[in-house]
């Protein structure tokens, strides 16, 4: 079952979602970046990992500005070797139960952003992942 419901999503409201094999991110980090911050925004993608039992797909911009003033720059505009470097290193940060792999690239705006890259992550272990909702 597929269940697509507008949701307001932050460190408590996290706390309220019932657990799923699998949580996808798609074209959020880099405007929670943006809003909350890098460390916030790791804080929230742990919180909704918690959330994955299995599975985890994450996108990333491809567009330094997309998440606010960085300084450094976090990578190479439009480059997928550097945005797919930054991912890695953000995501085995971020995430050590998980192991993600590169999964391709996203098509995007054609002028300024062509792609955006895509990244699958599965727990390293589910079968001992404890789940908040057992009735999923």
């Amino acid at each position: 079952h597929v269940a697509l419901i507008p949701f307001e999503v932050d460190s408590e409201s996290v706390q309220r979602l019932p657990s799923f094999d699998s949580v996808l991110l798609l074209s959020v980090h880099h405007q929670w970046v943006a809003t909350n911050g890098d460390t916030a925004t790791r804080r929230l993608v742990r919180d909704l990992s918690n959330k994955a039992g299995k599975t985890m797909v994450i996108e990333f911009s491809c567009l330094n500005a997309k998440y606010g003033k960085c300084h450094p720059e976090l990578f190479v505009d439009n480059n997928q070797a550097s945005v797919t470097e930054y991912a890695s290193e953000w995501l085995a940060e971020t995430l050590p139960d998980f192991i993600f792999d590169f999964l391709g690239l996203n098509e995007e705006h054609p002028v300024d952003e062509p792609h955006r890259v895509l990244f699958g992550g599965k727990r390293i272990n589910s079968s001992t992942h404890l789940r908040s909702d057992m009735s999923q």
